[in-house]
This record gives structure tokens, sequence and C-alpha cells, in this order.
């Protein structure tokens, strides 16, 4: 399985699946911190501003108080995971939230 992460430049890591794994909290913990740290070298100007956006879905692993407490203690923003919907898939979502809350600014 390939685990992708991407911001509006480019992607910023991936990871795939050791062989025999399952995917479980300390796992995708394990990941972040990998992601963290790709995200501190790509894109050094995230982490001096606001803080991270990050989006994931309503897994089991994203969920777990491990994972919680690994987000809080990076300081990156969870964006809220939209209900579901045959229109839009939930990065479109965001994006035109995002958008709208950009322009309701100016």
């Amino acid at each position: 399985m390939l685990f992708l992460w991407w911001d509006w430049k480019a992607v910023i890591h991936y990871d795939l699946l050791p062989p025999g794994r399952t995917i479980d909290s300390e796992l995708y913990c394990e990941q972040l911190m990998r992601l963290k740290q790709e995200v501190e070298r790509k894109r050094p100007e995230l982490i001096n501003r606001r803080g991270v956006g990050f989006h994931h879905d309503n897994a089991r692993p994203h969920t777990s108080l491990a994972t919680q407490q690994k987000v809080r203690e990076f300081g990156w923003e969870v964006l809220m995971h939209p209900s579901f919907s045959l229109e839009l898939a939930s990065s479109d979502f965001h994006l035109f939230r995002s958008f709208q809350n950009s322009l309701d600014s100016v």
C-alpha cells in the first residue's frame, strides 16, 4: 500500500506499507514523524507560519489517541473530514471551502 502526502506544489513524502505489516496507530505515528521531517526539510515556510493544515479521514489509526497526541505535539491543524458527497471528492470540498474563506477575508 502506498501512503502519499502532498501540498499545492508537489509531493512532500510517500511511504510504502512494509511487507507483512498492517496499518495501525503505531505505524501511522512513525509515518507522521517521517512526514514532519520532510515538511521541515522541503517546506520550512509552513513550519514558521501558522503551521500545517492536515487532512486525513476517520480511519481508526487516524483517530486514535496516540495519533491525536502526535498531531497536537506537532502543532498541526487537523481539517474536518466532510460528509460523503457524490458530487465532490473530499479534496475538492476543502479546496472550495478554503477558496471561499480567502474570498471572505478580502
